[in-house]
């Protein structure tokens, strides 16, 4: 079985002091709950695949993944993607449970959404790393 990468993410994210300061534990799968203020960012998955060669699989999987940070102030969330992008991205080696080859970022836009008066400033990463039961 494939090891969920996105508690090691989160405990990575939560240790800049910065980031933490700004979303506290409003760091969610998919959608903040509803009725959350302040700041947050979500991540969602793009796609996921496995790796294998002539000799079967070799246990590391490529993940593509979108982390949104969120805020009624627009400089706030372009400078939590800055936060979380300048933790996240280049990192190699052991993060958690998983083993980490390499962290990169790929792309990324900026959202506004005009019934809940929330800018978003979305980045996606791609992830590879090796963690499976």
């Amino acid at each position: 079985m494939i090891l969920d990468p996105f508690g090691p993410l989160r405990t990575r994210l939560r240790g800049d002091a910065a980031l933490l300061a700004m979303v506290g534990e409003r760091i969610q799968p998919e959608l903040l709950p509803q009725g959350t203020t302040g700041d947050g960012m979500v991540y969602n998955v793009v796609d996921r695949s496995g790796d294998a060669h002539m000799q079967g699989v070799t246990g590391f999987t490529e993940l593509r993944f979108q982390l949104s940070a969120y805020s009624a102030i627009r400089a706030n969330a372009e400078i939590m993607a800055n936060l979380a992008q300048d933790r996240l991205e280049g990192f190699v080696g052991a993060m958690g449970v998983i083993v980490v080859q390499g962290l990169f970022f790929v792309a990324g836009r900026t959202t506004y959404n005009e019934a809940t008066k929330v800018y978003g400033d979305q980045r996606d990463y791609r992830i590879v790393y090796w963690g499976r039961t």
